[in-house]
């Protein structure tokens, strides 16, 4: 299934990072939540296994900054298939090595495979406090790579 547009054209850009349970599905809910004006987000992970939820923390951390729920408390962990990867119109690595193992893996996608401006690190395992630094990093990110937000 090609979910690269929805009914109404909009455009899919798809983070990726490495378990799709932490950074890479906080920054497709911020990126929803901020920037739907612009293009509709989902995430994966290199090496998702397509049956974790969102970690804890991240939700809470999420639930704190006030983005809706439904924008993440049913998220499912996404591998990085080849057909969600095709059905994007852009592809953003959490970190510059995650945009790296996709051009390496999918050179096929390299046109529309970017980083984050900044590494995000992985919070995963750590406290609430961690996950809200790693989240301030998304945020400036996304407000780095596509301006004021629509909020």
């Amino acid at each position: 299934m090609d979910v690269s547009k929805d009914t109404d054209n909009t455009p899919l850009y798809l983070f990726v990072c490495t378990g799709n349970t932490c950074r890479s599905p906080m920054a497709e809910a911020m990126f929803n939540h901020k920037y739907s004006h612009i293009a509709k987000a989902l995430s994966c992970g290199v090496t998702a296994s397509g049956r974790s939820p969102i970690a804890k923390e991240a939700a809470e951390v999420l639930r704190s900054k006030g983005v809706p729920p439904d924008l993440y408390i049913s998220h499912i962990s996404r591998p990085a298939t080849k057909e969600l990867l095709a059905s994007a119109n852009r592809i953003i690595g959490m970190t510059g090595d995650h945009a790296n193992y996709l051009m390496m893996h999918h050179p096929e996608f390299a046109g529309k495979i970017y980083a984050m401006p900044k590494d995000i690190f992985d919070p995963y395992g750590c406290d609430f406090a961690t996950y809200e630094r790693c989240l301030s990093h998304i945020e400036e990110g996304l407000l780095m790579a596509f301006g004021e937000s629509d909020e």
